[in-house]
């Protein structure tokens, strides 16, 4: 099948994975990132001035049609002399209900796949009764709007590494900031002193970092790629989840801790109704009192079954995907 993604930019290379499986099995795929190309930038201070007077007076948003128009451009640009079997859209709030008239025409399977929650992210869901089917990683989302449930993966590249009682450091942790989970590493670290952190806040724009000043928290602006994060848990018997309040399904951090068979300490209460969760293997910390049990950390790893391990292996989450966007699993449609 031809297959393209639609995405606004390949955060942290998440869909790279998944074009190589896809790949391996035959399959023609294209990744089309449309944030490397609309995105905006005023030239000086008149024409900020003259956005904020054309959005106040006249209600016209001049970054927004910019962003739409560009997106046109790649959309007539893809379609010119191909048209694709599935289209996956990851980022809906990037396409404008009539862009998604063009996708349709042009395919034969409009599918939105989301890593986001409606709770943290509701601009995804103004367009999303354009799509065939909507797949998505949160179960209370799943169980709300009838969306097809779908898990994150596991990279076929975390594979189990050295044994827990061997590693020097306790605790590994990076999140991409924000302001409630930055405090969070902070009362984590407050309330844990015998216990070792390596804390790690990701910065898109090196400006917030002035909210951000705790010595204790590596402050980044580059992403760590996979294998250096994989390199780095290594020397460390866990991994730290520090989910968004708003979201419920089970994230990456939380899946490759049992490829790598690193301890898991989360802030996510769904981990213990699932297939993952092992009391020696993971810890659910409450976010108002996030103490951390050191025996838990010292305590040996259990292995997880081969099924499992099997279940959320890239190459099997790929089939699932495909199966459930284009099979005959119905798709209610309950939002617009």
């Amino acid at each position: 099948m031809n297959i393209l993604v639609l995405m606004n930019e390949n955060y942290f290379g998440l869909y790279s994975p998944i074009r190589r499986a896809l790949t391996a099995m035959g399959h023609s795929t294209d990744i089309v990132e449309v944030g490397k190309e609309t995105s905006f930038t005023y030239h000086n201070l008149v024409h900020r001035t003259y956005g904020l007077l054309s959005r106040s007076i006249f209600q016209r948003n001049i970054k927004s049609a910019h962003k739409s128009r560009k997106v046109s451009e790649i959309l007539e640009r893809t379609f010119a002399n191909k048209s694709y079997d599935i289209v996956i859209v990851n980022h809906p709030d990037i396409l404008q209900a009539e862009q998604l008239d063009t996708i349709r025409k042009n395919s034969k399977h409009l599918i939105a796949h989301l890593w986001d929650s409606s709770g943290k992210e509701p601009r995804f869901f103004k367009h999303l009764n354009k799509f065939d089917k909507v797949l998505s990683f949160d179960p209370t989302d799943v169980k709300k709007y009838g969306f097809i449930p779908i898990t994150n993966y596991l990279d076929s590249s975390m594979n189990p590494l050295n044994a827990t009682n061997s590693c020097e450091q306790d605790v590994f942790c990076i999140i991409s900031y924000d302001k409630a989970r930055y405090r969070l590493m902070q009362n984590i670290l407050d309330r844990n002193p015998s216990i070792s952190f390596n804390f790690n806040a990701y910065f898109s724009s090196s400006r917030r970092m002035k909210y951000a000043q705790d010595k204790r928290i590596n402050n980044i602006t580059t992403p760590m790629a996979p294998d250096h994060i994989k390199t780095i848990l290594g020397k460390h018997k866990a991994i730290l989840d520090i989910g968004h309040n708003e979201q419920h399904g089970l994230s990456f951090r939380v899946i490759d801790s049992i490829g790598l068979q690193r301890k898991l300490i989360t802030t996510n209460p769904h981990v213990r109704t699932s297939d993952i969760f092992h009391p020696n293997n993971t810890a659910v910390i409450d976010p108002g009192k996030p103490v951390i049990d050191k025996n838990f950390l010292d305590s040996a790893y259990v292995p997880q079954s081969e099924e499992t391990i099997t279940k959320y292996h890239i190459d099997t989450w790929v089939t699932s995907f495909l199966d459930k966007a284009v099979g005959g699993q119905h798709q209610p449609h309950s939002i617009g």
